[in-house]
């Protein structure tokens, strides 16, 4: 049967029809109602083949390109994702887009609630195990080896965080922000800040053993206020002297208790 342009062949009817019948869509290059468009869509709202499904201004509204079904989708099958640059469902979105299992939706940045952060054009929670390590940071919403500067590895939660957890130091150098159960060498844990510096601020003083800036330095050894360091032995530039009831080193041997240097 040969329709004119504008009507299609419709091989439940027998009839030239302006609409197909149901489960039929109208194929304009041939005049025919057929059960499958391939290699064009099914576009359900006028039952007709269409080459590509089409796009709006509201992202919402939009329709996708499905090739398991050949038709035109508002929401993808499982496992596929809805990509607004190709307009079509896809199992890869295109760069620099991340499939969101949360939504079914390709999107440029992954979302907080839930709380997922992207990697390898992925948005996972947490971030997947790999070697080096993963970590989850809040501002690019991604997976990363090394958090930015101002931020530490936090391998307690996977997170990158401006404070670290539990019993733990921010330590930085010109590679890594990581946080640290124990401070490096010529580094100590400051409680305040909860970071490793190099030198203890007023009044504390580095402790070579517990790597941590005390208030009062440990039996054995004495605070120096020049250097900021508890020590074996007060050896400044000015004499000093080791006081055993205070544990710091003195310029004069206090009166009482009576002690002489």
């Amino acid at each position: 049967m040969n329709c004119a342009n504008g009507s299609f062949a419709d091989p439940f009817t027998k009839l030239c029809s302006t609409i197909c019948s149901p489960d039929y869509y109208a194929y304009s290059p041939t005049n025919y109602c057929l059960q499958d468009c391939q290699p064009y869509f099914k576009y359900f709202p006028n039952q007709t083949c269409i080459a590509s499904c089409p796009a709006t201004a509201n992202i919402s509204t939009n329709l996708y390109m499905d090739t398991t079904t050949y038709s035109c989708l508002n929401v993808c099958l499982p496992t596929w994702y809805a990509d607004n640059i190709t307009h079509s469902c896809t199992q890869i979105c295109t760069s620099p887009l991340l499939a969101d299992n949360s939504t079914g939706l390709c999107v440029t940045r992954c979302p907080s609630n839930p709380d997922f952060y992207g990697y390898n054009g992925v948005c996972y929670f947490p971030c997947p195990s790999s070697t080096p390590a993963l970590f989850a940071e809040n501002i690019s919403r991604t997976c990363m080896m090394n958090c930015p500067n101002g931020s530490y590895a936090d391998s307690f939660n996977w997170r990158c965080v401006a404070s670290c957890s539990g019993v733990q130091y921010g330590y930085s150098n010109a590679t890594i922000n990581i946080c640290v159960s124990t401070c490096p060498n010529s580094t100590y844990g400051n409680n305040y800040t909860k970071t490793c510096i190099s030198v203890c601020s007023n009044g504390t003083f580095g402790d070579n053993t517990t790597k941590l800036c005390l208030n009062k330095c440990p039996t054995g050894s004495y605070a120096d206020s020049h250097i900021h360091l508890c020590v074996q032995s007060c050896n400044g530039v000015i004499p000093e002297y080791a006081d055993p009831s205070t544990h710091i080193c003195v310029t004069t041997c206090p009166n009482i208790p009576s002690l002489y240097g």
